[in-house]
């Protein structure tokens, strides 16, 4: 019997003191808030009821109990009516007024009737474990109904919206639904026991369902904007669970002295029992702050891993030179950091990037098994509108501040859509966030945050659903502050591309102005740029070309500027009409080297692309300026080796006439296949292969018969 009533106390006990505190925390939070409001009086009304039901049933008198029992159901009683408050409000359920002026209504009327017989007749023994308990007057058995009625209704809609939601949101009403079932099964069996019906195990012991019900139900508001108190609610609810544990304990301690010391000192139980309260007491702080401390260092430590490894993202983007491959490595940083340090999974990452030429946001890079349907944003689109004009008139009307619309969720669009005075005051707002919330369904986003760079929104960071929890506000303030870097360093990027197509234009330009001195190469770069843009086609995907970022791109780079270092030789050597001596062939071997150094201060060259042109002049057989040979000669520079060579061949000279294609061909397929190889013969197979579909030049095409009967004629006479 005391086993039972013991465990009946405490239950109470932790769920008065959690509601009472979880409601108030709620409230504090955000007191204006519809959602906060009525979330907060719902669980008042349960605490209500818990603390009531321990004065009625610790009473020795009947009169009291009874009394104690009257002033408990209207707690009961409005349980299901500010449930049903909360859930509406935070639905965003429209047109449900007059569900709530009848719940209301009702709720009123019933505890009105209360202080009457008609709810509580009486207060008799009807329970085992406890003395006195209440039994029903005829309105008792309506109300009942009328609390079954609501809580239903509030399941059904719960489920509805779970089923039909995604994400973040999804889980939050998996909780609520669940738990709220799991409570109201539980808490719903202390109604038995006023009809005299005591379910072995369910009663007293059904009774726990409640304050896990709360405990679940406070998590899944914790995923919800307006209530992310996480910090703040579990130092709450550690201090619930000390000071729970110390009356706990003296309760049990009191219940196992009252028997046996009794017959010796009347009051000894109680003073013994009141001293263990007193320690017990003294000792909680001390023990609050010890778990308090723990969980602030687990806390600090989750922080610090975060910022930590977003803070390696920001420096990565911040070393990358080349605007492209920077925008591309994003969602893999962001992919790598989710899964490597924050122990968790994301769908999906993108990067939308503005091009002013376009003045689109586009969709230059993506990561995961899920990818946006759209593959770019306009400047017109609701969610650009909305980072670009609409959160900026909201924080200059004073709204909202300006950090609590830094990045975009789809919780951020239910609060928003809950603000009745807001949306009375901002015409077409409300049309707006539901345009917006169908284009983040369009891109599978959970979260959207801006790169802004003084004012300019140059991109947009999306990321989908987590496979653990949702984006909270550390997460958002993280995510903005790489996102910021990010658009640094993308203007930094770009600056730094301009200043390099300066210096690049004015390199060409020279080299140009260099050729038109001369007729016979006047040309030669862009021919030479076309034939390697030919080859480099065949190549594509094909190692080790395929690890080339941005191949085509920096292949066309090379071609162009692969003479450049010609500006640096003198024009007795570099127009001489007849033939070189060896040491003017020393000095027009240089060359190379002298592009390569002229280039190299630009930042914006990549590597790739000076290596292309420092070893251009290099044979495959080792036979050429330097020492390095096949393999190891740079790819790009291979191609350029046969298009340059190529466009050499074909290209009348002072001190001769330039071959046919045909001719030039027999010679490079003779000295690769035949001889040498002077050239890699992927390469030159890649050449011949564009020369068959008719693309490497211009109004030339040679058929696979045509080479192999130039194989012949070298066979027959090498």
């Amino acid at each position: 019997m005391g086993f039972l009533y013991i465990n009946f106390v405490v239950v109470l006990w932790v769920t008065a003191i959690t509601t009472l505190l979880l409601g108030a925390f709620v409230l504090i939070r955000n007191y204006q808030h519809i959602v906060n409001k009525t979330f907060a009086f719902y669980s008042f009304s349960i605490s209500w009821w818990s603390f009531c039901e321990i004065w009625g049933i610790a009473c020795d008198k009947k009169s009291t109990a009874l009394t104690w029992t009257r002033i408990e159901q209207i707690g009961v009683f409005f349980i299901p009516t500010f449930c049903i408050h909360f859930v509406i409000s935070l639905l965003n359920i429209k047109n449900k007024k007059w569900l709530l002026q009848i719940a209301y209504f009702f709720s009123t009327i019933f505890a009105i009737l209360s202080f009457t017989p008609l709810m509580m007749a009486d207060s008799v023994k009807t329970v085992p474990y406890v003395k006195y308990f209440g039994t029903p007057g005829l309105a008792y058995h309506f109300a009942i109904l009328f609390f079954i009625i609501l809580c239903g209704y509030v399941l059904i809609k719960l489920y509805s919206a779970y089923k039909s939601s995604s994400g973040a949101r999804r889980n939050q009403l998996k909780y609520l639904f669940w738990s709220s079932l799991f409570g109201y099964f539980g808490g719903g069996a202390n109604f038995l026991l006023v009809y005299g019906i005591s379910l072995p195990f369910i009663n007293p012991f059904g009774t726990y369902a409640l304050p896990i019900y709360i405990a679940v139900m406070a998590y899944a508001i914790l995923k919800h904007h307006l209530m992310d108190i996480e910090a703040a609610l579990t130092r709450a609810f550690i201090l619930t669970a000390v000071y729970v544990c110390v009356i706990g304990a003296t309760l049990i301690v009191a219940s196992a002295l009252q028997v046996p010391l009794q017959n010796v000192v009347n009051n000894l139980s109680m003073f013994i029992t009141l001293s263990i309260f007193v320690i017990l007491s003294l000792s909680a702080p001390y023990t609050y702050l010890y778990f308090q401390q723990r969980y602030d260092e687990k806390r600090l430590t989750a922080q610090r891993e975060q910022f930590s490894a977003l803070k390696q993202i920001t420096q990565g983007s911040l070393e990358i030179e080349d605007l492209s491959h920077l925008l591309k490595v994003i969602p893999h940083f962001l992919m790598q950091m989710y899964q490597a340090k924050l122990k968790t999974k994301i769908s999906q990452t993108a990067v939308y990037f503005y091009d002013a030429t376009t003045k689109l946001y586009i969709m230059v890079a993506h990561r995961g098994s899920q990818k946006p349907s759209k593959a770019y944003l306009t400047t017109d689109d609701a969610l650009i509108f909305w980072f670009t004009k609409k959160v900026p008139y909201l924080v200059q009307k004073g709204y909202y501040k300006e950090k609590e619309l830094q990045a975009l969720r789809n919780e951020d669009i239910d609060f928003l859509l809950s603000q009745s005075s807001l949306l009375s005051h901002e015409q077409g707002l409300k049309n707006l966030l539901e345009s917006i919330r169908l284009e983040l369904a369009q891109l599978k986003a959970h979260i959207c945050v801006p790169c802004f760079y003084q004012k300019e929104c140059t991109g947009i960071l999306i990321l989908g659903e987590k496979t653990k929890g949702s984006y909270n506000q550390e997460e958002i303030d993280a995510l903005s502050t790489v996102s910021n870097h990010i658009a640094m360093s993308i203007r930094s990027a770009q600056l730094r591309q301009d200043l390099t197509a300066s210096y690049l234009e004015a390199i060409t330009s020279i080299a140009k102005s260099l050729e038109a001195r001369d007729p016979y190469t006047k040309g030669h770069s862009e021919r030479v740029a076309l034939y390697s843009l030919a080859i480099a086609a065949e190549l594509q995907g094909k190692p080790p070309y395929n690890q080339i970022v941005d191949f085509q791109v920096k292949i066309q780079q090379a071609a162009l500027l692969h003479d450049v270092g010609k500006i640096g030789i003198r024009d007795d050597i570099l127009l001489k009409p007849g033939g070189l001596n060896p040491e003017e062939v020393e000095v027009i071997r240089q060359h190379p080297q002298i592009g390569e150094h002229i280039l190299s201060g630009l930042k914006g060259i990549s590597r790739d692309v000076l290596l292309g042109i420092r070893y251009h002049h290099e044979k495959y057989d080792g036979s050429g300026t330097t020492e390095i040979k096949g393999e190891q000669i740079p790819p790009i520079a291979r191609i350029l080796a046969v298009a340059d060579t190529y466009d050499a061949m074909t290209t009348d000279r002072p001190y001769r006439k330039g071959l046919s294609d045909r001719e030039a061909l027999k010679e490079i397929i003779k000295n690769t296949y035949y001889q040498g190889p002077q050239w890699d013969p992927k390469v030159v197979e890649a050449m011949l292969e564009a020369f068959k579909k008719g693309i490497f030049k211009q109004g030339v095409s040679i058929t696979q018969e045509e080479i192999e009967q130039i194989k012949r004629e070298i066979e027959v006479r090498p």
